[in-house]
C-alpha cells in the first residue's frame, strides 16, 4: 500500500543487492498523471519566501504497489486501476471507473481497495480485476462537476482507502461549504453492517490525501488546512493538528506525528503525542519533539530520522537530536528506507544512499521527475511525473560507486553560496519578449527589434545552459526552444554582441497545448460524416455529449478528430463496462473520451450550458428540455434523423425558445442563442464606466444558495501574484474569461473551464490600482494589453498578437509609457505616462500596498489622453496641456462621454517616478470630452476633500460620482453627468483602517450606489436601510 504501512513508514526490512544493480525494464504510460491540483504558489511575496510547499502533492505520479510478481497502480489520466507483471512491465488487466484515481490501492487478501473521483470506494479481485463491490456515502449526488476536463463527484474519494481489523475507513470531501463524510465500511460488503462501521457527515472539511493510522486514530490530511484527527472505533472528530496543511503526514513507531508546520515555507515538525488538544505530555514536556526548516519528508529508523529537502538529506540522532551526516545538491522529490540504504528519487535520476554517510551507492538515470518509489520482488520501482515506472534490480553490470563510497566517513557538508546577481540588461526591444507554445515540450521566443540584428538566446535551466542562436539579422524574430520539458522553470536571456536583456522567467506548467499520446493501431477512423459536426465548433475544444452505446463510433471519430472532450452517457452497467474496455485501447480514455452510467438520460447528472454540441438520433430516450439545458450559448444540438422524427418531441419542449432550429446538410441543428441580460465585464471594473456592473442580471438570482458551481480547475495558484499586490482583475466577454496571471495571460471557456490559449508576457505588469488604472481591456473578439510603451492588440480565439500600437512621443520628450487603455465601438482610448510611474513591485510590505498615506498611496498621472483606431491605430484626437495632470483612477467612460479628474496646480510637484502627491488634490478640474471628437463638453473645478488615501471616479448615463479615502472617512460626490454640477455628497466613516477596508470603491447599479458597507440612492443620496454584509474574515473584499 501507500508507503508501505498504515504509519505512512516508508521503511522496509528489505535488503537489495546493489553491486550489479541496473535498469531492467522501463513501462511508459499511454498518458501523463493529471493532478487534482495544479501546483502550490510560487511564493509568499508579502513575507518574501518560497518556494511555497504544496499542500496537496498527493498525485504528481502513478504510485505504484506490488505484491508477490504483480504491480498495481492507479491512474489519474485514464480512471483506472493497471496491473503489471513485475518481471516483464507488461500489462495484464486494467479495470476503468468513473472518474481519477488519486491515491495508491491498498492490496488486503487478495482484494485492491481504492477511491475514485467519481465518489466511489471500490473493491476489486486483485488476480484479475473483476468488481467485488463499490460504495457511495453520497447515493443522491444531484450533478456532478467538470474539474480539469474531468466529470467528478462533489464527493470524490481523495483520501484512499485504510484496512485495518476487517474495516475499510475513507473520507468523501471536495469543497468545504458541501458536506464531508468519513466513513467505515465492512470489507466483506462495503457497507456499514458490522460494529465499528459508520458514515458520519461534516461540515467545513477537505478530507484529501493518504490518511495514516496510531492504531486509535485515524489522521487525515485536508490540503491547505492542518489534519484533523478521528476516533476510529466510531468516527468522532477530535480536532485537529497544530500548523498548517499539506499532505505529507508519518506516525513514527513511538506514535508521534510529523506533519508540515507552516504553508510559508517548506518545514516538518514531529509533535510527540498524537491527541491535538493535548499540548503537553504528563511530564509537562512541550508536545512539539523537533522541527525541521526546509523539510519536505521524513523516515524513521530506530533512533535515527532521515530528512529530505529541496537540496539535501540528512541524519539526526532522535535521542541527541545532533546531526549525523548532512549531504547536498539531491535535488530530490521522494524518500524511502529499504535495509540500510535510503532511495531518493530525483529529476532525471534515482539514488541509493548510504545511511552511514548519505552518500551516493548506486544511482541510475531516469527520464523524468521521480515522485514514487517502492522497494518490493527483490527489485525497486521509481514513477515519474512523466508517466513511467521504471523496474532496477541485480543481474547488470558492476557498480563502482558502492565501492567507492559506502565506507566513507559521515560529514556535515557545506552549504555552496551562489552570488545572485541581477542582470539588468540593456537590451533595446521594440516590443516582447512574447512566448508562444508551440507543443508540450517546443515554444518560440517572439521579439521584435528596432533594427537588424542577428539575436542569440540564453537558455537555461537548474541542471545547465545552452545558447541558440539565429542564423541571420531580422527585426522580427521567432528563436525556437525545443526539448522544453513538462512543469520545468526555466531562464532566459536575449543577446547580441553587447547587448543583452535581463533574464526573463518561463514556466512550463503554464504550456496547455496537447502531449501526444501513444496511438494504438487498432483504433481506425470511419467515413467523414462527422465533418459538418465539427465545423460547428471553430475552435476544437470544449464539451461533446453523446447519447446511448449504440452511438459509440461517432463518439469516438469525434474523440480522434477533435480536442473537444467526449462524454457519452449509458444506461447499461454492462455496456459502460465495455465500452470502458474497449476505449482503454485509444491511448486517450480519461482524457479526450469517457463513459458515465446514469439511469435517466432525460436528467443528466452535468450542469446547464455546458457542451459546445450535443448529440441525438432517438428523441425517444431523452426529451428536448434536458438537451437544450446542456447546450451552452451559441453551441449546437444536432438531431440525426429526419425531421418530423423530432417534430412533435421539440413542441414538448418549454424551453424551446431559447435555441434557433437550423437545417442544413440533411441535418435539424439546435442553435443556442446568448443568454439574455447577459453581462460583460471588459475593463477592470466591469465596463469603461468603472461601475463594477456589467449589466449581469443573473436571472434574477437574490441569494447564494441560488447558485452551484458550474466548472472548477486550472490555472491554479502558481499562475499567479499574490493577491495583496492589487492587480488587474479577470476580464470576461462573448464566452471566454481572461486571467492575468505573473506575466501571463489565460483564455478559459466561460461555460466549461476550457482552455482555449495561454501567453507568456514579460513585463506585463502593473500593481496597486487603487491608485492608478488598469492594463488590459477586451472586446467581443480581441484583448488590448499594455506592456510598457506599447499596446498589444491579441486576438483572443487563439492569443496571436494582431496588432502592436507604440505610445505617441510626450511634448516634452520625457520618457513616456502607455498607461490607461479603454476600448469603445471602433476606437481605442489610452493615455500617456512617464515611464517608470505605474507600480510594478509587489514583494514584501511595500507591495502589500494597503497603506493610508505615503509613497505607495501617490497617483499614478497621465499627461495626455487620446483616441486611436482600433483597426490601424490611427490617432483620432488627444487632448493634452502642459501645465496639468490627470489622475488615472478617475478616467470613465460613459454614454458617449469621457471624463477624469486633472490638476491643474501650477505649483504641483510630481514625485520622480512621475506620481501625484498630496498637492494635485488644489485646483482639481472635472473634465468631460465627447468621446468621438475629443472636443471639451463642459468642465468645472472642483471642492472635493484631498483623496490621499483613494481617489475615484465612476459613473452611470446621468451621474459621475467621485469617492475620496483620508483619515478615517469616505467623502462621496455625485454629479450631474450632462453639465458637472453637485447633486448632492455625503461622509462615510471606513469599513476599517486595513485589509482594504478603507479602499473601497463606488459601485454602481441602476439606481443604486453601493459604499461599502452602505447602500445610496443614487439620484438623491438617500441612505437605504439594508447594507451590504461584512465578509466573514480579515480580508474587506
Amino acid at each position: 500500500q501507500f508507503k508501505k504501512d498504515n504509519y505512512r513508514s516508508a521503511n522496509s526490512p528489505v535488503q537489495l543487492d546493489l553491486s550489479t544493480f541496473g535498469e531492467d525494464w522501463e513501462y511508459t504510460a499511454n498518458q501523463m498523471p493529471s493532478p487534482a491540483w495544479y501546483g502550490p504558489a510560487k511564493e509568499d511575496t508579502y513575507a518574501k519566501s518560497g518556494p511555497l510547499p504544496s499542500m496537496r502533492d498527493y498525485d504528481l505520479s502513478f504510485y505504484p504497489i506490488v505484491v508477490g510478481t504483480k504491480l498495481y497502480y492507479g491512474s489519474t489520466a485514464d480512471d483506472a486501476i493497471h496491473c503489471l507483471d513485475t518481471k516483464t512491465g507488461k500489462e495484464k488487466w486494467i479495470y476503468t471507473t468513473g472518474g481519477p484515481i488519486r491515491i495508491a490501492p491498498v492490496y488486503h487478501k487478495g482484494k485492491l481497495f481504492f477511491g475514485s473521483d467519481d465518489g466511489y470506494a471500490y473493491c476489486i479481485d486483485a488476480s484479475d480485476g473483476e468488481l467485488v463491490w463499490k460504495f457511495t456515502p453520497k447515493e443522491d449526488q444531484p450533478k456532478k462537476v467538470m474539474n480539469n476536463n474531468s466529470l467528478i463527484s462533489f464527493w470524490p474519494i481523495r483520501t484512499g482507502l485504510l484496512i485495518e481489523g476487517g474495516i475499510a475507513y475513507f473520507g468523501a470531501s471536495l469543497l468545504p461549504w458541501k458536506e464531508s463524510y468519513f466513513c467505515a465500511v465492512n470489507i466483506k460488503t462495503g457497507k456499514p453492517d458490522i460494529k465499528g462501521t459508520y458514515i458520519k457527515k461534516y461540515d467545513d472539511l477537505t478530507l484529501e490525501g493518504a490518511m495514516a493510522s496510531t492504531g486509535t486514530k485515524i489522521i487525515q490530511p485536508q490540503g491547505r488546512i492542518s489534519p484533523i484527527f478521528f476516533n476510529k472505533s466510531d468516527g468522532v472528530s477530535k480536532g485537529q493538528l497544530a500548523g498548517t496543511g499539506g499532505c505529507f503526514v508519518l506516525v513514527t513507531p513511538e506514535l508521534n506525528i510529523v506533519h508540515p508546520q507552516t504553508s510559508r515555507e517548506k518545514s516538518i515538525i514531529e509533535t510527540l503525542i498524537s491527541d491535538p488538544n493535548q499540548i503537553s505530555d504528563s511530564n509537562g514536556k512541550k508536545a512539539q519533539f523537533m522541527t525541521f526548516k526546509g523539510g519536505k519528508e521524513m523516515v524513521v529508523n530506530d533512533s535515527v530520522s532521515y530528512i529530505l529537502t529541496d537540496n539535501s538529506i540528512s541524519a539526526y540522532n532522535r535521542n541527541t537530536k545532533k546531526v549525523i551526516w548532512l549531504q547536498r545538491n539531491y535535488q530530490a522529490h521522494r524518500i524511502i528506507l529499504a535495509g540500510d540504504v535510503l532511495y531518493v528519487g530525483g529529476t532525471d535520476k534515482v539514488y541509493g544512499v548510504s545511511t552511514k554517510n548519505g552518500l551516493p551507492i548506486w544511482e541510475s538515470s531516469v527520464n523524468g521527475t521521480v515522485n514514487a518509489i517502492i522497494v518490493a520482488d527483490n527489485a525497486l520501482f521509481a514513477s515519474t511525473r512523466e508517466g513511467s515506472i521504471y523496474c532496477f534490480r541485480n543481474g547488470f553490470k558492476n557498480n563502482a560507486l558502492l565501492e567507492k563510497n559506502k565506507d566513507e566517513l559521515p560529514e556535515i557538508a557545506k552549504e555552496e553560496i551562489i552570488d545572485q546577481k541581477v542582470e539588468n540588461g540593456n537590451f533595446d526591444f521594440f516590443a516582447g519578449p512574447f512566448i508562444n507554445a508551440i507543443d508540450p515540450n517546443t515554444i518560440e521566443i517572439h521579439f521584435i527589434t528596432k533594427k537588424p540584428m542577428q539575436c542569440s538566446v540564453n537558455w537555461k535551466d537548474g541542471f545547465g545552459q545552452e545558447i541558440i542562436s539565429e542564423n541571420s539579422k531580422n527585426t522580427d524574430h521567432r528563436i525556437i526552444i525545443p526539448h522544453v520539458r513538462k512543469d520545468f522553470n526555466y531562464q532566459y536571456q536575449i543577446v547580441s554582441g553587447d547587448e543583452r536583456s535581463k533574464f526573463y522567467e518561463y514556466d512550463n506548467m503554464f504550456n496547455y497545448t496537447k502531449h501526444k499520446t501513444i496511438k494504438d493501431n487498432t483504433v481506425q477512423k470511419t467515413d467523414n460524416k462527422i465533418a459538418d459536426i465539427l465545423k460547428l465548433n471553430p475552435s476544437n475544444k470544449g464539451v461533446c455529449i453523446v447519447l446511448g452505446e449504440k452511438n459509440k463510433e461517432l463518439a469516438l471519430d469525434i474523440a480522434t478528430n477533435s480536442d473537444m472532450k467526449v462524454l457519452l452517457f449509458e444506461r447499461s452497467e454492462s455496456k459502460v463496462d465495455q465500452l470502458r474496455k474497449e476505449w482503454q485501447k485509444t491511448s486517450f480514455y480519461g482524457s479526450k473520451i469517457a463513459v458515465h452510467q446514469v439511469s435517466d438520460y432525460s436528467n443528466l447528472p452535468i450542469t446547464s450550458d455546458i457542451a459546445e454540441v450535443v448529440l441525438v438520433n432517438d428523441p425517444s430516450i431523452i426529451n428536448a428540455k434536458e438537451i437544450i439545458r446542456l447546450v451552452k450559448p451559441e453551441g449546437y444540438a444536432v438531431l440525426l434523423g429526419k425531421e418530423k422524427t423530432f417534430k412533435k418531441w421539440l413542441s414538448s419542449a418549454k424551453n424551446l425558445w431559447q435555441v434557433d432550429q437550423i437545417n442544413k446538410d440533411s441535418k435539424l441543428y439546435l442553435k443556442k442563442k446568448k443568454i439574455e441580460n447577459i453581462g460583460k465585464w471588459t475593463h477592470q471594473y466591469g465596463l469603461a464606466d468603472n461601475s463594477a456592473f456589467g449589466g449581469e442580471s443573473l436571472w434574477g438570482s437574490t441569494s447564494t444558495e441560488d447558485f452551484e458551481i458550474q466548472w472548477m480547475g486550472r490555472p491554479g495558484p502558481r499562475f499567479q501574484t499574490d493577491r495583496s499586490g492589487r492587480k488587474p482583475s479577470p476580464l470576461a466577454t462573448n464566452g471566454k474569461m481572461f486571467v492575468q496571471g505573473k506575466e501571463r495571460v489565460l483564455a478559459i471557456d466561460t461555460y466549461n473551464g476550457k482552455i482555449f490559449w495561454s501567453k507568456e508576457i514579460p513585463e506585463m505588469v502593473r500593481m496597486n490600482l487603487h491608485h492608478d488604472c488598469s492594463n488590459w481591456a477586451a472586446d467581443d473578439d480581441f484583448l488590448y494589453i499594455t506592456v510598457n510603451q506599447n499596446l498589444i492588440k491579441l486576438n483572443s480565439q487563439n492569443g496571436k498578437i494582431d496588432k502592436i500600437f507604440p505610445v505617441d512621443p510626450s511634448k516634452n520628450n520625457i520618457p513616456n509609457e502607455w498607461g490607461y487603455i479603454g476600448v469603445l465601438e471602433d476606437k481605442m482610448i489610452g493615455s500617456s505616462t512617464q515611464k517608470g510611474s505605474a507600480f510594478k513591485n509587489y514583494y514584501g510590505g511595500v507591495g502589500w500596498y494597503d497603506a493610508q498615506t505615503g509613497p505607495m498611496t501617490y497617483k499614478v498621472m497621465s499627461f495626455a489622453l487620446f483616441a486611436k483606431s482600433k483597426e490601424d491605430g490611427k490617432e483620432i484626437w488627444k487632448y493634452e496641456k502642459s501645465t496639468s495632470a490627470i489622475i488615472n483612477s478617475t478616467i470613465t467612460i460613459s454614454n458617449k462621454q469621457i471624463s477624469f479628474v486633472e490638476s491643474r496646480n501650477p505649483k504641483m510637484k510630481l514625485s520622480k517616478e512621475g506620481r501625484g502627491k498630496s498637492d494635485i488634490f488644489k485646483e482639481l478640474y472635472m473634465v468631460s470630452l465627447d468621446v468621438d471628437t475629443g472636443k471639451v463638453n463642459w468642465e468645472k473645478k472642483l471642492d472635493t476633500k484631498s483623496g490621499i488615501t483613494t481617489y475615484f471616479m465612476a459613473a452611470s448615463k446621468d451621474f459621475n460620482v467621485i469617492i475620496s479615502s483620508f483619515k478615517g472617512n469616505y467623502y462621496i460626490y455625485t454629479y450631474n453627468a450632462a453639465n458637472g454640477d453637485l447633486v448632492w455628497k455625503k461622509e462615510q466613516s471606513w469599513f476599517s483602517d486595513n485589509h482594504g477596508g478603507h479602499l473601497s470603491r463606488p459601485a454602481i447599479v441602476k439606481n443604486k450606489l453601493i459604499i461599502k458597507p452602505a447602500i445610496y440612492k443614487l439620484n438623491s443620496g438617500e441612505k437605504l436601510k439594508i447594507e451590504i454584509p461584512k465578509a466573514g474574515h480579515g480580508c474587506a473584499s
